[in-house]
């Protein structure tokens, strides 16, 4: 056997410098927090663990102490929120990343787009996009390029850890729909160097071993360039995973490690290696004796693997390599409202099992697989809360302070404050339905998983608020729902987002009171006049949708033609009479009577509805001249027709103003 090790396997230069960091700070008399684990390797956080080393996610959990930032680095408000507090902070962002952070903040401050090639959820690229206020668009796929329309300018930057071809066909799609298109390869020159020596190693090796934490993304890249050239390729985290049987002594073995690989795990992999071979090395006659060694030895609460045989409703018979098969009942089986075994457990499929009696008085072994579902579940939450996730969950009953949910048969609590983004009054309003929710306390020692509904809806408000924002337009008819009436306007939601109307944009005629024009909840179409995203304000215009109605006025009231009209506002110059909504003529005070009058009060009043005769029109300017005297041809003020008495103030007036005439002393 030959072993191959890649020259570039293990720790990267910015992860191994934060790995270093935090051991050198673990004698602090403060207490340490790392944002996040330190590097995707399960092996070495739970070391620093034991060592008294905090994984925290949520910053409000973080008060005092030393706080450690790992090499993915976090975003500008993190930032911000760490240095309000009372924290030593260590700064082990990766040098390649600070200077993604500092390209983005750049351009984005100068109206770049930003534009992300990478994995959404991986947390090197969320400190990427804190650097832009989350607006970066994020592409992982030439697929995610097509749902993109056109944009003007971008700034383009790429996780580190990406491979180049990723890059180039992504940049191929996105170079026809963006104008400026301002290309950053921000791919680590170490990730690139190890990928193309991995590619290199796996196309003359039997055997690829890759080195590295399940979850980590740079381990599964190499893993996956692995498997384009040697069919053999296998992805390991510690040298417990190794399968002995699979490894022939003749075989040439390639080996490479992930940069979040510590030296020590690789080290272990080789010792392994080298103890196959020595064991390959000495060939024995097969016997049944050894063949009696290859059957698995079983103990109580033991976890082994098998191949289901046979299943039905009741139970479902497993091949675990015993002399004995397995037998799974239903009841050792975590089953949802109306499933069945069969549901759930197919033929032919390898299941993990417990083994919790070998010998059932029939020489059947028990199974059970509640406990590793229970066990696989909690994983799924734990690395579902650490990527930020969904998960559905049937609200099962109410409770003091909040509701009780099941995420795949575990118990989780959701407080009245997390299930909407408005006041409940009756919890029991949710039992039986499902809910979508986000883990936002996790404790897997109590038992105890405490999610929320309402962040989901208000990032889905404020996404649906944004793309409402970034759709406006001045001059723009779009359609609202009319949400408050106050004295001075009108508030209409506009999908999320409120705009108001203001009392003068109602109508084209004099409005007392904007409820005379509208109502709350009805449907309106309305006109954007104007708008400001950093105040948050809109103006709108309803009776921009209406039509103008000066715009015909000289053929409607043609000169000469007397018209019908409302007094509705009085000046020491005359009196403005109301044809229509929108319109209004001025009757000069000398065109009110032949008499002479002090005051246009003395004849008018807002109110009154008059005839007057039309003596010019300038729809243009908006002005029409009205006369009432020539209405009638006579010398007499004419009479309010909403005034019953009129006719007899009117006589009253007229014989104090031929009086006045006679006796001008008087």
């Amino acid at each position: 056997m030959q072993i191959i090790l890649a020259t570039n396997a293990g720790f990267c230069f910015g992860v191994k410098r934060a790995v270093q960091s935090v051991y050198e700070h673990l004698n602090s008399s403060k207490t340490i927090y790392t944002l996040g684990p330190i590097i995707h390797n399960p092996q070495v956080v739970s070391d620093l663990e034991q060592k008294g080393v905090i994984v925290e996610e949520c910053l409000d959990n973080i008060e005092d102490g030393t706080v450690i930032i790992r090499s993915h680095g976090i975003g500008k408000l993190a930032y911000d929120e760490l240095r309000n507090k009372e924290v030593e902070i260590i700064d082990a962002t990766c040098p390649f990343v600070k200077r993604i952070h500092q390209i983005v903040e750049e351009h984005y401050t100068e109206g770049y787009d930003i534009i992300i090639i990478g994995e959404r959820e991986h947390p090197e690229v969320k400190g990427i996009n804190g650097w832009c206020n989350g607006a970066a668009y994020i592409l992982n796929s030439c697929d995610d390029v097509d749902k993109l329309s056109h944009i003007d300018k971008a700034c383009v930057v790429a996780q580190t850890t990406i491979t180049h071809e990723k890059l180039n066909n992504i940049l191929s799609r996105l170079k026809p729909i963006v104008s400026d298109l301002k290309v950053f390869d921000t791919i680590c020159h170490t990730t690139s160097k190890r990928q193309n020596e991995t590619k290199e190693l796996a196309k003359k090796v039997d055997i690829m071993l890759v080195i590295g934490g399940h979850n980590s993304s740079n381990t599964k890249k190499l893993y996956s360039i692995c498997k384009n050239y040697c069919k053999k390729t296998f992805a390991i985290e510690t040298a417990k995973e190794i399968n002995n049987k699979l490894i022939r002594s003749g075989d040439i073995i390639g080996i490479t490690a992930g940069a979040s690989t510590p030296d020590w795990i690789i080290k272990e992999v080789i010792d392994k290696m080298d103890q196959i071979n020595n064991q390959n090395s000495q060939e024995n006659t097969v016997s049944m004796e050894d063949f009696e060694k290859t059957m698995v030895s079983l103990r109580n609460g033991q976890i082994v693997k098998g191949v289901v045989l046979s299943v039905n409703t009741q139970e479902a018979i497993v091949n675990i390599g015993y002399k004995a098969d397995g037998i799974i009942s239903a009841d050792e089986v975590f089953l949802e409202q109306n499933q069945t075994l069969e549901d759930i457990i197919k033929v032919g499929q390898e299941i993990e099992v417990e083994v919790i009696k070998i010998n059932d008085g029939e020489g059947n072994v028990l199974l059970s697989c509640k406990s590793i579902q229970q066990q696989k579940v909690w994983n799924d939450i734990q690395r579902g809360y650490e990527a930020g996730v969904e998960f559905r969950g049937k609200c099962t009953q109410s409770v003091k302070g909040g509701v009780i949910a099941s995420i795949n048969g575990i118990r989780t609590f959701v407080p009245a404050s997390q299930l909407s983004t408005k006041y409940v009054e009756d919890l029991n309003t949710f039992v039986g339905k499902e809910l979508r929710l986000k883990i936002i306390e996790l404790d897997k020692r109590r038992n105890r998983l405490v999610a929320s509904q309402r962040i989901i809806l208000e990032a889905e408000e404020e996404a649906k608020r944004q793309s409402v924002w970034d759709s406006l337009k001045e001059g723009e008819k779009i359609t609202g729902t009319v949400k408050s009436i106050t004295d001075f306007g009108v508030f209409v939601d506009i999908g999320g987002i409120d705009g108001l109307i203001h009392i003068s944009d109602l109508s084209w005629g004099h409005v007392k009171h904007p409820s005379e024009v509208l109502s709350e909840n009805q449907q309106v179409e309305v006109i954007v006049l104007s708008f400001d995203k950093a105040k948050g304000r809109i103006s709108l215009g309803y009776k921009q949708t209406l039509p103008q109605p000066w715009g015909n006025a000289d053929n409607k009231y043609p000169v000469g033609s007397i018209v019908e009209g409302k007094v509705v506002r009085i000046t020491s110059f005359g009196a403005f009479v109301e044809l229509e909504p929108g319109v209004d003529g001025l009757v000069h005070i000398s065109q009110i009577s032949n008499k002479r009058i002090n005051k246009v009060e003395d004849a008018l009043k807002v109110g009154d509805v008059i005839d007057a005769k039309v003596l010019d029109v300038k729809p243009e300017d908006h002005k029409l001249s009205l006369s009432i005297k020539e209405a009638k041809g006579d010398n007499n003020i004419q009479p309010s027709k909403h005034d019953d008495n009129s006719s007899s103030k009117y006589k009253k007036e007229e014989m104090k103003v031929s009086l006045g005439e006679f006796f001008p002393e008087h």
